[in-house]
């Protein structure tokens, strides 16, 4: 499929990214930071300031102590991350797993020299950041550096998906839509 390239090419960050993204405040306890990611089923949120300016961003793995003892939290606890309710029993099993304080700031535990991206940015280049960096989530900012969306890895995949399922419709005459699970 030699179009995929060109194709993918022109996909820039606003035709993929989410924009109904929960964000989180760098004075958010840790567990109102938690209860956020659970409700909207994400492992991790761009951390905004008052003005709403990306200054960080929070995912699960900023909380866990992979140095611990408890080898489950490399295997099996973190395969299917992130299941809630492991993480809520860890968080309780304060000698495992969670290494803070729920009533941490999300500041004490944040990246806090997080890359972003511009709304223009192309999907490969969003794609090679990531791979790059090891990233599953890339926030995309404006010109004036306040946070207006996030690429997530899942996204990344359903644009190239829908790109081929458009290759084959064009094709063929058929054609599914796959989103982002948001």
């Amino acid at each position: 499929m030699p179009f995929l390239p060109g194709r993918l090419g022109t996909l820039v960050a606003s035709h993929v990214m989410t924009t109904d993204l929960v964000s989180l405040n760098s004075a958010d306890t840790i567990s109102v930071a938690l209860h956020k990611l659970q409700d909207r089923h994400v492992g991790g949120a761009p951390v905004v300031n008052a003005e709403g300016e990306l200054v960080g961003i929070l995912s699960i793995s900023d909380l866990m102590d992979f140095d611990a003892p408890d080898s489950r939290l490399h295997s099996s606890r973190m395969s299917n991350f992130p299941d809630w309710p492991s993480l809520w029993k860890m968080i309780d099993e304060t000698d495992k797993g969670i290494c803070i304080d729920l009533n941490e700031t999300v500041e004490q535990h944040m990246t806090h020299e997080v890359k972003s991206a511009p709304e223009n940015t192309t999907l490969i280049e969003m794609a090679r950041l990531m791979c790059d960096g090891h990233w599953h989530h890339l926030p995309i900012v404006d010109s004036r550096g306040k946070l207006t969306g996030i690429v997530t890895t899942m996204d990344i995949m359903a644009a190239i998906v829908n790109a081929a399922d458009e290759h084959t419709h064009n094709h063929q005459g058929t054609r599914s839509s796959i989103s982002s699970p948001r």
